[in-house]
C-alpha cells in the first residue's frame, strides 16, 4: 500500500513538472532566437504545418502581452525594428496589387494588420547573403524565413516561419 501511494505521487510529480516544462518550451525557445525575454507573454494560439519528406511548412505563434507593453525592450534589442515594414515583408505578409497582378502573401492564414510596431526579420534561406536583408526573398524559387511581427496597439508578438 504505502509502495502504491510513493509511486503515484512520484509520478504525479513528473507529471507536473513535465507539464511545466512544456508550457513554457515556446518561450524558451523564442526568447533565445529573437534575443528578448518572453516568459511574461501568454500563448494565445500556436500553429504548425512542417511535415512531410521536405519540412515544408509554417508555424505561427501568437503571444499576448497584454497589460505590459514590450515595446521598450524590443527598442533596445538587436535585430528589432520600428515600423514601417519593408516592401518585401509587407507583400510577404499581406500581399501586393498592381496594375495587371498579385503577388504574396507567402502565408497561409490570415495576418491582422499592423501599423505600429516592431518587427525582427531572418532570412534562412541558403543562398541569402545578408541574413537581416529581406530585399532578395522574391528572387529565388523557395521562401526559407522567419519574422516576428510586433503590435503596439494590440500588445501582440505574432512570429512565423515560412518553409517552401
Amino acid at each position: 500500500m504505502k509502495k502504491g501511494l510513493i509511486l503515484a505521487i512520484g509520478l504525479c510529480l513528473v507529471v507536473v513538472c513535465v507539464a511545466l516544462l512544456w508550457q513554457n518550451s515556446w518561450a524558451s525557445e523564442l526568447s533565445r532566437r529573437l534575443g528578448v525575454d518572453l516568459f511574461q507573454g501568454t500563448l494565445v494560439e500556436e500553429e504548425d504545418t512542417h511535415g512531410g519528406f521536405h519540412g515544408d511548412g509554417e508555424r505561427r505563434v501568437v503571444l499576448s502581452f497584454a497589460g505590459g507593453d514590450l515595446s521598450p525592450r524590443l527598442e533596445k534589442a538587436a535585430g528589432w525594428q520600428p515600423f514601417p515594414l519593408p516592401e518585401e515583408l509587407s507583400t510577404a505578409l499581406y500581399g501586393r496589387t498592381w496594375e495587371g497582378g498579385r503577388e504574396g502573401p507567402c502565408i497561409g492564414f490570415p495576418m491582422p494588420p499592423v501599423t505600429r510596431g516592431f518587427f525582427w526579420f531572418q532570412d534562412r534561406h541558403s543562398q541569402a547573403a545578408d541574413s537581416a536583408d529581406p530585399s532578395q526573398l522574391y528572387e529565388r524559387w523557395s521562401y526559407n524565413f522567419t519574422v516576428a511581427v510586433y503590435d503596439e496597439d494590440t500588445q501582440r508578438l505574432y512570429y512565423i516561419e515560412v518553409d517552401t
